[in-house]
């Protein structure tokens, strides 16, 4: 856009071409008219756009959990930024990308993750389990647990964003049944704790899916 009070046009207003003429404030204002399309979009360009809308779409329903899971791997950029950039990559390489499960990440590192993931109903609760800590990985038995359960049909997400700590072996998602009910993805992964370092994949675990519970 451009603007001059005393334009050689004087105080006309109309269109010439692709630009636009005003006057606003005083001033004659030029404008640019944004070009049409004149060819329909290609099926893989309509493929990539649905893809886009669809990845922008679950990353802005579980934004408050992939800004932890993706934190420590960020790099010029922010870790809503990385998570977009790597669930779409999985989602154009995902063998089925109908099952969120089969594509989405909601963190990226190389911290241990969990063994013997299980999923049960209690009471009306989403509760999660998993396997207790070997010898080896005691060291990690104070990680803070970041869990995720999105409902499959709907925009619903429900967290636990660290209320658990790793050598608990059990995560609760509490909610009462009026506001917790259909199909739930549930998604699991560990931070390591108190620690503020940037950069450093080994402080997360990469996300695991711990199954799918309807209620």
């Amino acid at each position: 856009m451009a603007s001059n009070k005393d334009s050689v046009f004087g105080s006309y207003s109309g269109k010439i071409g692709n630009l636009t003429f005003y006057t606003m404030n005083g001033k004659t204002v030029v404008r640019t008219l944004p070009t049409q399309r004149k060819r329909k979009p290609t099926d893989k360009e309509v493929k990539n756009r649905n893809s886009f809308a669809l990845v922008m779409a679950t990353m802005q329903r579980a934004k408050s959990i992939i800004k932890i899971g993706f934190a420590h791997v960020a790099r010029n950029r922010t870790a809503f930024q990385e998570a977009m950039s790597v669930n779409l990559s999985a989602h154009k390489n995902a063998i089925d990308r109908d099952s969120m499960h089969s594509w989405l990440q909601l963190s990226s590192g190389s911290r241990q993750g969990f063994t013997e993931l299980k999923t049960t109903v209690e009471d009306g609760n989403i509760v999660l389990t998993w396997a207790e800590s070997s010898p080896i990985s005691r060291a990690f038995e104070n990680d803070i647990v970041m869990v995720a359960a999105l409902e499959t049909n709907s925009n619903a997400t429900y967290f636990s964003l660290g209320e658990t700590k790793r050598k608990e072996h059990r995560c609760v998602i509490k909610s009462t049944p009026s506001t917790l009910s259909g199909t739930f993805d549930l998604y699991i992964f560990a931070v390591a704790p108190f620690s503020e370092t940037l950069h450093n994949a080994t402080l997360t675990s990469p996300s695991q899916w711990a199954g799918t519970v309807v209620l």
